[in-house]
């Protein structure tokens, strides 16, 4: 038993965390450096929005800071799951980051249109809550007819569609990587599972368990970079406060220069 692979016992909370996560951040020191200094310009604008924006909460500059505080922690999540090599975990976060980066920019150009739809997605979820516990009686019976009445009353009503909103927006691009991270992590697919097996040169395969990847990492962090970016160009075109400070050309032209990193 001493001699078993400590991610066999623990996973990615075992004893050995600690000297791997220095091993992970000294395989792809800049991707770290650069996600790290992308979080300090998003936390900086946080700040600036926050102490700018005193409105009501569907106000549209209140929900872009909600995105953006929303934005800012996932992309501390990324940083931290990446360091211990957990790639799937990892971009769940940066795929939740792209939608906030179609969701903002969705706010930004047509705010009316955006937060009837946020409305009507809060209803839809609702009425489909409720549907399901009349479904499946679920509901005391002295709650039933409450409940039915409460579910009518919302009327017919959609749930947001992450294609049609970066279709109203400047990131119709970003949807693109929505859909591979959906299908690589946010998804139980084939794709998804499949990164829990090797496959060796005879067909024969093996399940895998342990960190990801130099490469799987990179990959991880770029597209939460850019994913952050996003946002914070949005915020920025919606807050004149938060303008103050924001270096995002210049974390975008580190992107640039870097290393390509395997497509996701």
């Amino acid at each position: 038993m001493a001699d078993a692979n400590p991610f066999e016992i623990d996973g990615f909370v075992n004893e050995t965390m600690p000297e791997q996560v220095q091993l992970m951040r000294q395989e792809i020191p800049a991707w770290f450096a650069l996600a790290e200094d992308t979080n300090r310009t998003m936390m900086r604008i946080q700040r600036a929005a926050k102490d700018a924006v005193r409105t009501n909460s569907m106000d549209p500059q209140a929900i872009a800071v909600r995105l953006l505080i929303r934005a800012c922690y996932s992309l501390q999540g990324v940083i931290v799951m990446t360091e211990r090599g957990m790639v799937a975990e990892a971009r769940m976060l940066v795929r939740s980051i792209a939608e906030d980066a179609i969701y903002l920019a969705a706010l930004v150009s047509n705010p009316d249109d955006f937060i009837a739809k946020l409305k009507e997605d809060s209803d839809a979820a609702r009425a489909r809550q409720g549907k399901f516990l009349l479904a499946e009686k679920l509901v005391q019976e002295g709650q039933r007819e409450k409940l039915m009445e409460a579910v009518e009353g919302i009327g017919k009503v959609k749930n947001f569609n992450v294609r049609d909103l970066a279709g109203k927006g400047p990131l119709t691009g970003m949807y693109l990587t929505y859909l591979r991270l959906s299908d690589d992590a946010g998804h139980m697919s084939a794709k998804s599972i499949d990164r829990h097996i090797h496959r060796n040169d005879d067909g024969t395969w093996l399940y895998k368990v342990g960190p990801g990847t130099a490469e799987d990492n990179a990959a991880t962090l770029y597209h939460a970079v850019m994913a952050a970016i996003a946002v914070g160009v949005g915020i920025t075109d919606l807050i004149e406060a938060t303008r103050a400070g924001s270096n995002f050309r210049e974390l975008a032209d580190r992107v640039a220069a870097m290393p390509a990193v395997p497509t996701v």
